[in-house]
């Protein structure tokens, strides 16, 4: 088991600095060497954070995870939306 933090920060520009760690736990399942290889023959591991892409062929190594999944990709969004909607009651501004 691992942990994926992401720092984010809000500069609102009429108020105070939003700042917070989303934190996503991640358990992989017993891997081995063979699985590992086969996991590498499917995705480049050199340009991913970790070595890993849970979004691709990720369920060959992750066994759950307990947090955001977007998180684990790149930026936490929910996260993100929900601070958007706390410091901007009008946000997300309607279609109309």
């Amino acid at each position: 088991t691992h942990q994926v933090l992401t720092g984010v920060c809000l500069l609102p520009p009429k108020a105070a600095p939003c700042a917070w760690v989303s934190r996503t736990e991640v358990t992989f399942h017993p891997l081995t060497a063979e699985a590992i290889r086969h996991y590498f023959s499917l995705v480049s591991p050199l340009d991913k954070a970790g070595a890993y892409a849970i979004q691709e062929h990720g369920e060959l190594l992750v066994a759950s995870y307990r947090g955001l999944l977007s998180n684990v990709i790149g930026l936490p969004v929910e996260d993100v939306l929900e601070r958007l909607s706390s410091l901007y009651p009008d946000f997300p501004p309607s279609a109309n």
